[in-house]
């Protein structure tokens, strides 16, 4: 498991994330937890969270669970289905590394 300074410094420099109010931790060994607090910047015009949030919300949590590790690791491809949006309050993204390769 990589160490928490090291992910937390990661975290920090993660200037778009932070930008856009996520926060992100580890939770164990390949699993990791990333929340917004939903703000007026952070909606559509409609006054839903705006899908491009929950889209950086899950790519936040995704990529924190795989440094677990002590790793370095991108984003190689993601999908989501929108099912209900929220209006008010905190999303949280939970991840978790299903498979590690050795190739993509």
């Amino acid at each position: 498991m990589a160490d928490e300074a090291q992910l937390d410094a990661i975290a920090r420099a993660n200037a778009f994330a932070v930008y856009n109010g996520i926060t992100t931790h580890q939770t164990g060994d390949g699993t990791a937890e990333a929340s917004l607090e939903i703000g007026p910047d952070s909606l559509n015009p409609y006054g839903l969270l705006h899908g491009g949030a929950y889209y950086t919300l899950a790519d936040c949590a995704a990529g924190s669970a795989c440094r677990t590790d002590g790793r370095k690791y991108v984003t190689l491809h993601g999908s989501l289905d929108f099912i209900r949006s929220a209006r008010a309050g905190q999303v949280t993204a939970r991840a978790r590394v299903e498979h590690r390769g050795r190739t993509t």
